[in-house]
């Protein structure tokens, strides 16, 4: 992804904080936008953002 270059995103955590940081990188989205695109809860994604 072309906003992450050169960047080291191991630092980012596990995976369903990289797929919103990187869905959040595309286009800003609300809480329950992010929540229908992955395999968490509402409140899921915003313990991780």
């Amino acid at each position: 992804m072309a906003a992450f270059e050169g960047v080291d995103v191991t630092v980012l955590g596990g995976p369903m904080r990289k797929g919103i940081i990187e869905r959040r990188a595309q286009r800003p989205s609300s809480v329950r936008e992010l929540a229908e695109q992955l395999p968490i809860t509402p409140q899921a994604v915003s313990q991780r953002s």
